[in-house]
């Protein structure tokens, strides 16, 4: 590169989620890999890896994430720092584009307008939207993006009939760490103590309760019926909005049954402890989307409850069987079918994880800066 380029990666980082910090993970770590000579950064808190945080060490995470009025200003204050020290902002991983009119984006918006700021997105979702107006906004504020690369083919799709031209079919940014260093961490041998790794959580919709009652049913049964142990996930540890209250629910009923069981919490031991963790598990039941995801990754046979639209474009792009397939409409019959199969089968999707990261790779390898700045 004839001059390094600066760029600040911007998400939903250090929101106590493994699967948004999981993100930025993997953005740091390509940024390193594919982008040789570039300064990154991550806007939010200091995570539990090497990753250089733009929050003032000041300022305690908890103020940054808080969901209040003074939280919100402190996330829009640290963005327009980022805007004004950084050649280019990077939207990096997830559904991040399905509203424009947010705080945030607004500020965005106006740095586009005085100029002096770049933009691009890898491995993120666009859409769905609530309406026309939202997706009309959403492709003006996206048609300034330098790049733009999507995680599964909806996605793509949309950037197309968007007229969005920088458009790239990728994949999710959790196949673009290093292969080597997931060997290193969490290419463990599997136990000879067969561990059935769950993760559970809330989602929108009235039926929510009673499949979440019906899912810990049918793990309940499914362990003790094949003498396995248990290890709960509890991947999202936000005080309000977390995961940790169905785990301990799920423990209790493991343990009424006389379970052997274990939660294994993300934000006290970090996002690479919990990759070692599912990559050691047998089999793996997840309504977590990167639950599902970190074992499809290490090979572990897994069941996601296609909860939303994201879930079932990744298991569509990977080709998972269709006898591990559930919904939030899914009754107890298809759930136990499905552990069923899971356990006795262990089929794995069709696509193989080496194809999967070679596509994840182009979130970096398709950037046209590479190409520019040599």
């Amino acid at each position: 590169m004839t001059k390094p380029l600066s760029v600040a990666f911007a998400g939903y980082y250090g929101m106590q989620n493994f699967g948004d910090d999981l993100f930025a993970y993997a953005c740091v770590d390509g940024a390193r890999r594919y982008w040789p000579g570039t300064s990154a950064r991550v806007i939010g808190p200091q995570l539990d890896f090497d990753a250089p945080s733009a929050l003032p060490r000041i300022l305690p995470p908890e103020l940054y994430c808080a969901k209040t009025k003074t939280g919100g200003l402190v996330r829009a204050a640290v963005v327009l720092k980022e805007i004004i020290h950084n050649q280019m902002v990077v939207f990096g991983g997830g559904s991040l584009f399905v509203n424009s009119d947010s705080g945030v984006f607004r500020l965005y918006k106006h740095a586009l307008k005085i100029g002096g700021i770049r933009l691009a997105a890898v491995g993120v979702s666009i859409g769905p939207f609530d309406s026309l107006i939202a997706e009309r906004r959403m492709k003006t504020f996206l048609s300034a993006f330098e790049f733009l690369s999507v995680r599964d083919r909806v996605s793509y799709e949309a950037g197309i009939e968007m007229g969005l031209s920088t458009t790239v079919l990728a994949a999710d940014l959790a196949g673009a760490v290093a292969a080597d260093r997931f060997e290193r961490s969490i290419f463990l041998a599997r136990s000879e103590c067969k561990v059935l790794g769950v993760s559970l959580c809330e989602f929108p919709g009235s039926v929510r309760s009673q499949v979440n009652d019906r899912l810990i049913s049918e793990i309940v049964r499914t362990a003790k019926k094949i003498g396995c142990s248990v290890k709960i996930f509890s991947l999202n540890n936000h005080a309000n909005d977390g995961d940790d209250k169905l785990a301990s629910m799920l423990k209790m009923r493991l343990v009424e049954a006389k379970v052997d069981c274990v939660i294994s919490y993300n934000n006290r031991q970090g996002v690479e402890a919990s990759l070692r963790e599912i990559a050691a598990c047998a089999w793996f039941v997840s309504v977590r989307l990167h639950g599902a995801i970190a074992a499809y990754l290490s090979g572990v046979p897994f069941v996601l409850l296609e909860y939303h639209r994201k879930c079932s474009d990744f298991l569509d792009d990977i080709g998972q069987s269709v006898s591990l397939r559930l919904n939030a409409e899914s009754n107890a019959t298809d759930i136990c079918n499905a552990l069923e199969h899971l356990s006795s089968t262990g089929n794995l999707p069709s696509m193989a994880v080496s194809e999967y990261r070679l596509q994840a790779q182009r979130n970096f390898t398709a950037a046209p800066w590479i190409a520019t700045n040599k």
